[in-house]
């Protein structure tokens, strides 16, 4: 997909970080959307707090995104096609400074 913003950033009453910022959010729904497409498919398990609660694979921040899964293969390698299929298309890349796994016995 390319997307044609030369109009957007001539009009006067949207400045460059509103843009950016609608812009990001495009980007952050779709990686969302790609995460429940993978849970949906069971490719991806998620976590409960509980054996009453949802499972959750993911959650958004302004800027950051905590993923949640089973400490499985299976479970990384789909992780790591979500994100991969995510960098392809928005032409962003996870920022490796601040990327971080961390395990849990329960």
């Amino acid at each position: 997909m390319v997307l044609n913003l030369d109009p957007l950033l001539h009009r006067e009453d949207l400045d460059r970080a509103t843009l950016y910022h609608l812009i990001y959010l495009l980007f952050v729904g779709a990686l969302s959307c790609l995460l429940q497409e993978s849970s949906q498919y069971a490719k991806l398990k998620g976590v409960a707090v509980n054996y009453k609660a949802p499972l959750i694979s993911h959650i958004l921040f302004v800027d950051d995104t905590l993923l949640f899964g089973n400490t499985t293969l299976e479970e990384a390698i789909n992780f790591q096609r979500v994100i991969q299929t995510y960098e392809r298309a928005s032409g962003q890349c996870i920022n490796l400074d601040k990327f971080a796994i961390v395990f849990s016995p329960t």
